[in-house]
């Protein structure tokens, strides 16, 4: 059986450039900003400060995404687990999120032999959250990278590295 690599975290995870980016768009605009208005004898207004506020937070954002890629490569060294099988009971699900807003969490789930793996599809993270779009099916054979991280006094099965059986008609 021949795999295809659909994810892996450490050459395929663009959270900390994705955030950087944006931070560094957000600053070019607040430093555009502030120059202008020097350059009319203005001082910075408030909406500048606030760019410049936001794009420095953002820049703190990404480098912390990048201290947990490199924290989760070197944790993959020593407690990596893999299975490899087929994929059972694949599900999505739509979860409200807190507040009077219609907005909502996407997640998806499957299992693999006796291992549960789930991910929210909407979410900019280190690990797998199907980006790619990949369509899972019961019968899928895939071989899954994984780490067991606790979290909110639960274990998750955080994948790391996908491939998968991928048929094309």
């Amino acid at each position: 059986m021949k795999y295809q690599l659909i994810f892996d975290l450490a050459t395929m995870s663009k959270a900390p450039t994705n955030v950087l980016a944006w931070s560094a768009a957000i600053a070019a605009i607040a430093l555009v900003s502030a120059l202008v208005l020097k350059l009319r004898g203005n001082t910075l207004s408030i909406p500048v400060k606030f760019l410049a506020i936001v794009a420095g937070i953002m820049l703190l954002v990404s480098g912390l995404m990048e201290f947990e890629r490199r924290w989760i490569l070197d944790k993959s060294k020593t407690e990596l687990k893999t299975v490899e099988g087929v994929v059972i009971t694949f599900w999505r699900n739509r979860v409200k999120r807190a507040g009077n807003g219609n907005a909502y969490w996407q997640w998806e789930g499957f299992s693999v032999g006796d291992k549960q793996f789930m991910y929210r599809t909407d979410a900019e993270q280190n690990y797998f959250s199907n980006a790619q779009g990949l369509k899972f099916h019961d019968g899928m054979p895939v071989k899954v990278s994984y780490l067991e991280v606790s979290t909110e006094g639960r274990v998750m099965n955080e994948i790391t590295r996908l491939e998968a059986v991928v048929l094309f008609p």
